[in-house]
């Protein structure tokens, strides 16, 4: 398998950040994540709140300085025009009593606006503001003393010139005065104001563009990490979900490689490892099953060759069987004809040492078969092991499956599959090896009877050459012959009978081979859906 990053490119500040996240572990990139998140959160925080501070001096400036000030600036004007409408009615009227209520409500107006004045010495935030306020204040101290003089001319009718002369004159200047300075107070402040509405609109501004800045940075940035954390931890679960596809396909030739030292690359390690272990397995397995294979082969060739051994020794019975009726027949008729009797002597010897011969050679026939059964028995047992590690060799498969999860559950399948045709094999062995064993112990038992009958036909033979001295004991002689013959008879009877079942465990031994050698193509076949590397 090729390297994690290998398709990335290495000169993209992108790349290089996908490369150092893939050396961090996955909880690490994700509170990486979300600190640069909360680090962008903080500064556009910092700079919105920096802005908005000074956004609030202007609007405190505004809101506590300018707007009270306006405010004093329209009660002074008010008491102002109180002063100066109560003055022309001190002129205009000519009731004293009048006179001293306009008078009175000058005063008060005065009194007012003094106090107005004296607040509004807290609102002053320049020197300009400071010095129209002294200005104002001298124009009131002017209008006052001027005020001042009016009251005693205003309480005697007799001065009536005086009093208009000093409204219409030095009373009619201070005031005017005192309204200029008012005036040019008032339009400072108002000034003043605009000023400051002015600058809290640029900070407004440049508050905007700062936050818009710093916004565009943070999106910036987070797409950049974000993508690099896609990247690094997307890229590692890609290889390692078609790493999974290719072990369940059976694909194990594939090298699965990691890099980093994170989960991820310590999960493909994990899945590299597993493979490792199903190779090794399969090549196992697949060497097992080439071998029962070849085994399988070996136990058909061997059946073959036995069912031709058996053949022919039912052939040669067959012959012991009819040689044996016409010496019960030359044996009955000696009986009967004592002239013959030495003729048929001589030639039941020669017919009793062919019998002989025939016996030596169905003892050797059945020694061969004795090795042969044994050899047969040596081979199941081979089977019989090759079997068993087949069997522990599919446990094991079952068990790395079952490590895998879900991943490993089509190789369990195959390991259960494995597994239940090595224990068919072991069976069928069993089965093979009872039954060569029960062939085994019958072809012993066929052995004795054929030593039996071979130690019967000496005797037949030894009675025979002295036949020709015992003419006069013809009669006992015959029916002891005849005895003997009934013996061999049973003899080669049980011969044959064991014969015949010695081809029957054949057949059975050919078709439990064959079976054997079936499933071994079987196990084959399933290993081969593995492909391993070269």
């Amino acid at each position: 398998m090729s390297g994690r990053y290998q398709e990335l490119n290495p000169a993209t500040s992108e790349d290089r950040t996908v490369k150092f996240l893939s050396r961090a572990k996955v909880g690490t990139r994700i509170g990486l994540g979300f600190g640069v998140v909360l680090l962008a959160a903080l500064m556009l925080a910092a700079v919105a709140l920096a802005q908005f501070g000074s956004f609030k001096r202007e609007f405190d400036q505004v809101a506590l300085k300018t707007v009270p000030s306006l405010e004093s600036f329209a009660a002074m004007d008010h008491d102002l025009q109180v002063i100066r409408q109560s003055e022309v009615q001190v002129l205009l009227e000519f009731d004293v009593a009048k006179r001293k209520e306009y008078l009175t409500r000058a005063a008060a107006a005065f009194a007012d606006f003094a106090s107005h004045l004296q607040s509004h010495r807290a609102l002053v935030i320049d020197g300009d503001s400071l010095a129209l306020w002294q200005a104002l204040d001298g124009k009131l101290q002017a209008a006052k003393a001027a005020f001042v003089q009016m009251e005693p001319l205003a309480l005697e009718m007799s001065k009536a010139q005086d009093l208009r002369a000093l409204v219409l004159g030095e009373a009619a200047a201070t005031g005017e005065a005192l309204s200029e300075a008012l005036q040019a107070a008032s339009g400072h402040n108002v000034k003043l104001s605009r000023e400051a509405v002015a600058r809290a609109s640029q900070t407004y501004d440049a508050a905007l563009w700062v936050v818009l800045m710093v916004t565009g940075c943070m999106v910036v940035g987070g797409a950049v990490i974000a993508v690099a954390i896609t990247r690094s931890t997307v890229l590692p679960l890609r290889e390692a979900t078609a790493a999974a596809a290719r072990v369940a396909a059976g694909d194990l030739s594939v090298d699965i490689r990691a890099d980093g030292s994170d989960e991820l690359a310590s999960l493909l390690q994990a899945f590299g490892q597993m493979q490792d272990g199903l190779r090794r397995i399969v090549a196992e397995i697949r060497g097992s099953s080439e071998l029962v294979s070849s085994a399988a082969v070996e136990i058909a060739s061997g059946n073959q060759d036995l069912s031709g051994r058996t053949e022919t020794q039912a052939s040669q019975l067959e012959q012991t069987a009819s040689s044996m009726k016409q010496l019960t027949v030359t044996v009955r008729e000696s009986a009967g004809t004592a002239q013959q009797a030495n003729e048929l002597a001589i030639g039941a010897a020669t017919v009793a040492g062919q019998g002989a011969q025939v016996v030596d050679q169905v003892v050797s026939t059945m020694g061969e078969i004795s090795a042969s059964a044994r050899q047969i028995g040596e081979i199941i047992g081979v089977i019989d092991g090759i079997a068993f590690q087949t069997n522990i060799l599919a446990l094991n498969a079952a068990v790395e499956a079952a490590r895998a999860g879900e991943q490993g559950r089509g190789f369990s399948v195959v390991a259960a599959e494995v597994r239940t045709l090595a224990q068919r094999s072991a069976l069928a062995a069993k089965e093979i090896k009872q039954l060569i064993q029960d062939s085994g112990h019958k072809v012993e038992t066929g052995a004795r009877l054929v030593d039996d009958a071979g130690r019967t036909i000496q005797e037949v033979r030894k009675q025979i050459e002295t036949v020709t001295g015992m003419v006069g004991r013809i009669h006992v002689a015959t029916t002891e012959q005849s005895g003997g013959i009934q013996q061999v008879n049973a003899a080669i009877g049980q011969l044959d009978q064991s014969t015949q079942q010695n081809a029957a465990l054949v057949q059975q031994a050919a078709a439990a081979a064959e079976s054997l050698k079936t499933q071994a193509h079987q196990l084959s076949g399933l290993t081969r859906s593995f492909v391993l590397p070269a």
